[in-house]
């Protein structure tokens, strides 16, 4: 069956051409519904390949039905074996523009990108969950629904759909061949990787923030100078985003979302959304920030060698620790105790630095209370972890390596709630004397 048997052409439209085909509005004869016609050119529908792919587009979109996706409405692409049959499908008209088209150059406010972001984050949650990644995220693939610019995620040409047994493709990507876009670039895309990986998705969506705050197109994950695309275009920001309270946290979003180690990166769609969820400052609880003020911030503590991340990690790690000594040390002095401290002392390998603190009354060792704390890189995160008197060890923050800062704001919590629970054991202890 052909699709003008259930569509018309819509004759006030234009055809709009693509790289591997062209998209048509049409009409549903039976009851006028609007629609998409996907169609491949004519030189591409005896491609195995391209035939192929139109397949895992309907495929997934079937699956997704709608849900922040074009909803599928017609097609025949089961039939992609079979090269003498002319593929299509009809998908949801979307009556909007692009996020290319409405951004232009021209930055979006900064409470749109960011409600922007989080639904297309949503529906690429919804993707992966379906084994499905799209691959080729960027400002032409996103429609603003009118009239509430509601993001509908299109064009899963370049999709990846986990395969039926009967629907292995018959035939390999070359080794040369580039996958991605020009939007945005990470070395896993480059020539010869073709990978199935649901960061690469993640990576493209803290681009596409990145592109709605500046109107500039990120393009690579580091310039030739080693810099970030928000640092290497800083200029870009608007002042208005700078100013903003939010502004801090996402930078540090966009430190570990723009790491070239798919490890060192944001690993999960729901991660971004739970990073977008905490962009507010915290508030104000009365403990002062000299941790936060006096730690270096280690705003490019990855790069692309395996041994300059290992010494980043390891100054890092020393750098929190002896914070953590100089501020608990410095109020257990302002609070007329003595205080004794052993360490810190690197272990496990320098990755992870240890110290023991006691504090008992002036002029006296005895009675004593006493806590251990614990700074260390494990599986690409900072971890913070504090043991009161013969306690377990507890962890009080584990987040990635690119975020220093949010750690020394962690830490310098820490440092003033050990120091509380050990003046109220001390008190104890010498209230039974």
């Amino acid at each position: 069956m052909s699709w003008q048997e259930r569509w018309e052409l819509d004759p006030d439209a234009r055809a709009a051409a693509g790289g591997q085909g062209e998209v048509s509005k049409v009409a549903r004869r039976a009851d006028g519904c609007p629609g998409a016609l996907k169609q491949l050119h004519e030189d591409h529908q005896k491609a195995t390949e391209l035939r192929y792919r139109a397949k895992q587009e309907a495929d997934a979109l079937h699956v997704l039905d709608g849900h922040g996706t074009p909803k599928l409405l017609d097609g025949n692409t089961e039939h992609w074996k079979d090269k003498e049959v002319s593929l299509y499908v009809v998908i949801d008209w979307i009556a909007g523009q692009t996020l290319a088209k409405r951004v232009n150059g021209s930055p979006l406010p900064l409470d749109k990108a960011l409600h922007i972001c989080r639904r297309l984050a949503e529906t690429v949650a919804r993707c992966h969950e379906l084994g499905i990644h799209h691959r080729d995220l960027k400002p032409d693939n996103v429609m603003l629904r009118a009239p509430d610019d509601e993001p509908i995620l299109v064009d899963f040409g370049m999709s990846w759909t986990r395969p039926d047994a009967d629907d292995e493709p018959e035939f390999e990507t070359k080794d040369g061949q580039e996958i991605g876009n020009r939007f945005l670039r990470p070395p896993e895309n480059s020539p010869g990787h073709h990978l199935h990986d649901d960061r690469t998705d993640i990576t493209f969506l803290v681009g596409l923030v990145f592109y709605m705050i500046t109107g500039a197109q990120p393009r690579v994950l580091r310039d030739a100078q080693g810099k970030m695309p928000h640092e290497s275009l800083r200029d870009r920001i608007p002042a208005g985003v700078l100013a903003d309270a939010r502004w801090e946290r996402l930078r540090r979003l966009f430190n570990v979302g723009f790491q070239e180690n798919p490890e060192h990166r944001i690993q999960s769609a729901t991660d971004l959304l739970a990073l977008l969820g905490n962009l507010a400052p915290p508030p104000n609880n009365g403990v002062e920030d000299l941790l936060r003020q006096e730690i270096e911030r280690f705003s490019d503590i990855m790069r692309s060698s395996s041994a300059q991340a290992t010494a980043r990690f390891q100054e890092a790690v020393r750098a929190a620790s002896n914070r953590f000594n100089r501020l608990i040390g410095e109020r257990a002095r302002a609070a007329n105790v003595e205080i004794a401290i052993g360490g810190p002392s690197p272990v496990a390998d320098g990755t992870a630095m240890e110290a023991n603190y006691a504090i008992c009354r002036m002029g006296t060792d005895q009675p004593r209370a006493a806590c251990r704390h614990r700074v260390e890189v494990r599986a690409s995160e900072y971890v913070g972890s504090i043991a009161l008197e013969n306690d377990d060890w507890q962890i009080y923050y584990e987040g990635p390596v690119g975020d220093i800062d949010t750690f020394a704001e962690a830490a310098d919590d820490q440092a003033m709630q050990a120091l509380l629970s050990m003046l109220r054991t001390l008190r104890e202890k010498v209230g039974d004397i």
